[in-house]
């Protein structure tokens, strides 16, 4: 899960309004953050390189980790 990469958080007059987006990551990408959670910044990096907003391609094959 990570900030929404195309709406911003905002400050409301009940106070602040973050907009989360989940990241699909294949089943060895989880196993081996799962082992390290130092792992996550650099699977994310590495997504953002090809998928900008970080979304979820189904079809998906390469492993970024």
């Amino acid at each position: 899960m990570v900030n929404d990469t195309e709406v911003k958080t905002r400050q409301t007059i009940y106070g602040e309004l973050a907009f989360l987006q989940l990241v699909g990551i294949t089943t060895e990408e989880f196993r081996k953050i799962s082992e390290d959670r130092k792992l996550v910044p650099v699977l994310l990096e590495r997504l953002r390189a090809d998928y900008p907003d970080l979304e979820t391609d189904m079809e998906r094959t390469k492993e970024y980790l």
